[in-house]
């Protein structure tokens, strides 16, 4: 479900000129949108047409926040963001508009500190983000209990980590899925890992270093099984999607060819994803 609501989230915030493409199957997904309506806040429920058309509802306008770095909760009501007056982490609640603050770090005159990107844990209570540390002069990796509280680093930051993005909790609550870029001793070469962390200890197992730096949105299959991502090839323009297992054994090219293709997440079932396509002048969602 808190996939789905991620879906849900994506195309109510494309823009209004952008439309979701034809999907193989879509009325598969109309039962899991109706079930997900049934249980989250009326103003959310994404309502699909007896033709099985898709629709796009907006769910927020305005020039604050921006989104850059936001996912949405479980039930779809919520949205983690960065509130960048003060660079705290922040959830935006969708129905009301309010932004309540997550960390209480203080002015910038206080600290040059931020949040940066984050995702929800799958019940909800934690948010797991990537943190500038003024004093370690580096990102790490935190986790905090919704309400602000039970702030912890789980990966402080170490020497050769330019950045690092936390993409997605596994359906146990158990891992992290993240992507460090690094760089190779005193040289300038720049490359990619994919890296599961402990939620629990901080404990790091790398799944996949690369020489390529574009790669985003890793996202696990709902069993936990596989990984799915998108990845920018050394000296290609455009992203192509690829899957790995978890255990090490595959890893593989999901869909190459001339389109910029960007992963969203998987369908609940675990047999299939949606993903974002740019080709010349077409847009769409595609499964």
């Amino acid at each position: 479900m808190r996939r789905l609501a991620a879906w849900i989230l994506f195309c109510g915030l494309l823009p209004a000129a952008t439309a979701c493409g034809e999907l193989e199957d879509v009325a598969e997904l109309a039962g899991a949108l109706t079930r997900l309506a049934a249980g989250a806040p009326a103003a959310l429920a994404s309502v699909m047409r007896q033709d099985d058309s898709p629709v796009l509802r907006r769910l927020w306008v305005g020039s604050e926040p921006d989104f850059w770095a936001s996912t949405p909760s479980p039930d779809g009501r919520y949205v983690s963001e960065i509130d960048w007056i003060t660079g705290d982490l922040a959830v935006l609640d969708l129905l009301t508009g309010e932004l309540r603050h997550v960390t209480e770090k203080g002015s910038w005159d206080e600290a040059v500190e931020w949040a940066e990107m984050s995702a929800f844990s799958p019940d909800g209570q934690q948010l797991a983000y990537v943190y500038w540390n003024e004093d370690l002069w580096g990102y790490e990796i935190r986790v905090i209990d919704v309400d602000g509280s039970n702030e912890r680093a789980i990966l402080p930051h170490h020497d050769g980590l330019e950045w690092i993005s936390v993409d997605d909790w596994s359906d146990d609550g158990q891992i992290l899925a993240t992507l460090y870029w690094k760089t190779e001793g005193d040289g300038p070469e720049e490359y990619g890992e994919i890296v599961l962390v402990s939620a629990e200890t901080g404990e790091v197992r790398v799944l996949k270093t690369a020489n390529w730096f574009g790669t985003w949105n890793a996202r696990f299959s709902p069993d936990g099984r596989f990984i799915s991502y998108e990845a920018k090839p050394e000296g290609q323009e455009d992203h192509d999607l690829f899957v790995l297992a978890t255990d090490g054994s595959l890893d593989e090219v999901l869909l190459g060819g001339p389109t910029d293709d960007r992963m969203m997440d998987w369908t609940p079932d675990g047999r299939s994803i949606l993903f974002y396509r740019h080709r010349d002048l077409t847009e769409g969602i595609w499964r």
